[in-house]
């Protein structure tokens, strides 16, 4: 029922989920923050300019600075987080791409790197009402630059996405994301969808948490 609800879009990718937050809340003022300047000029062919849309061309990370981006040939699996060539998944994506697994990441470079934190500080923004994350593998470092935020309950809903199997050179658990979040407050809530890794090499899922002042004010 919030008006102007302050969403982060972190890893926003090509635009995909400004659409879907505009479709939700109308009067949303989104912030975007994607670090690939190719997908990145794909959001600003759509939204630059559009009232209520704030458009970074810059990572989230646990501090500031730069990191290496690894452009993979499907743009959606892009991120800080190098692939793992010896995985099934690895071979199965560079196959459809009709490359080998070390070909499938067609560039390397270096991307400037802010924190929640920092971002907040820096823009005058006291709350987020959702912070959604989509960074293969790298959510536990955006968690890292967000400690300030977190430790004062800033932030009410948080969606990350969870990548389970071998895809990447990194990857994490539900206990490497609860360690994180629980000591805050915040609650395991619900999963976008099922699956298991006997039918994929590598599982992929959006798991909610609610920081627990919410869940006790709607019991």
């Amino acid at each position: 029922d919030k008006k102007n609800p302050v969403i982060f879009d972190v890893g926003a990718h090509k635009g995909e989920s400004i659409q879907r937050f505009r479709n939700l809340f109308h009067d949303a003022v989104i912030h975007s923050f994607e670090p690939d300047s190719e997908s990145h000029a794909v959001i600003e062919s759509r939204w630059k300019g559009v009232p209520g849309i704030v458009l970074n061309n810059a990572g989230i990370s646990s501090q500031t600075g730069t990191l290496t981006f690894h452009r993979n040939l499907k743009s959606s699996t892009s991120g800080f987080h190098a692939i793992n060539t010896d995985s099934l998944w690895a071979r199965n994506r560079s196959a459809r791409h009709n490359v080998s697994p070390e070909e499938f990441t067609s560039l390397s470079y270096d991307v400037p790197v802010i924190t929640i934190d920092s971002y907040m500080q820096d823009h005058n923004i006291a709350h987020i009402d959702l912070l959604k994350i989509d960074t293969q593998g790298h959510e536990d470092d955006v968690f890292k630059g967000a400690r300030n935020a977190l430790n004062h309950g800033a932030i009410d809903i948080i969606e990350t996405e969870l990548i389970v199997g071998d895809a990447y050179v990194k990857s994490l658990h539900f206990h490497d994301i609860e360690a994180l979040l629980l000591p805050y407050g915040y609650r395991f809530y619900a999963l976008d969808k099922g699956g298991d890794l006997l039918r994929t090499p590598s599982l992929s899922f959006n798991a909610i948490y609610v920081h627990e002042r919410l869940l006790s004010r709607n019991a």
